[in-house]
């Protein structure tokens, strides 16, 4: 289900990023946004998995007294991987942020650009009708070819980004998933235990 869930949610990224440089950003930002709510929903994780542990640990000191300190210490080694994930995790989060942010200003960048060469496009061909008409023929052809030559490179700059980026959530995407099956298969059996005892 949660595969489903983020092939759509591709899926969906891909067609507006087919719509152009706007909708690609605003979709960036969506997708840093949905990062941030992952990064804050695994803080709150690791904070409930300490809060479990630490009364886990006062009950069972209070209850059973020093017979049960190997158990206890042998619980805190099995648990001690799984905050290393979930940190692990945490910096991950951070990262791709960074690189969300870097790559929106990039973006915000070529949409400069690309703002930029629509007006130097619109000047030129309004230059033809206020130069008289030999001037005119004359550097038109070469300035035409000097901006299609710029109007293919910024087309190519965009589809190469649009395919990092793409290639990029694919991957956290499956890491995320990863990640939660991976959280949701430890927590079960300790907070299993945790209520059992």
């Amino acid at each position: 289900y949660i595969n489903r869930v983020r092939l759509q949610e591709l899926k969906a990224l891909v067609f507006e990023a087919q719509k152009g440089p706007a909708s690609l950003q605003e979709a960036i930002r969506d997708q840093a946004t949905a990062y941030h709510s992952q990064k804050q929903d695994l803080g709150d994780l690791t904070a409930s998995l300490k809060n479990i542990l630490q009364l886990a640990t006062v009950t069972s000191q209070e209850g059973e007294g020093a017979s049960l300190t190997n158990d206890r210490s042998s619980t805190s080694l099995k648990i001690d991987p799984v905050l290393v994930s979930v940190k692990e995790q945490l910096v991950y989060s951070k990262q791709i942020s960074s690189f969300l942010g870097s790559l929106q200003e990039q973006l915000s960048n070529l949409e400069n650009n690309l703002g930029q060469m629509v007006r130097e496009v619109q000047n030129i061909r309004a230059v033809p009708q206020s130069v008289p008409e030999g001037r005119g023929l004359l550097s038109s052809p070469t300035e035409a070819k000097s901006q299609a030559l710029e109007a293919e490179e910024v087309v190519l700059e965009l589809c190469n980004t649009e395919r990092r980026l793409e290639s990029q959530m694919r991957k956290n995407s499956i890491y995320s998933t990863a990640f939660t099956c991976t959280m949701l298969a430890v927590s079960f059996p300790v907070l299993y235990i945790l209520l059992k005892g």
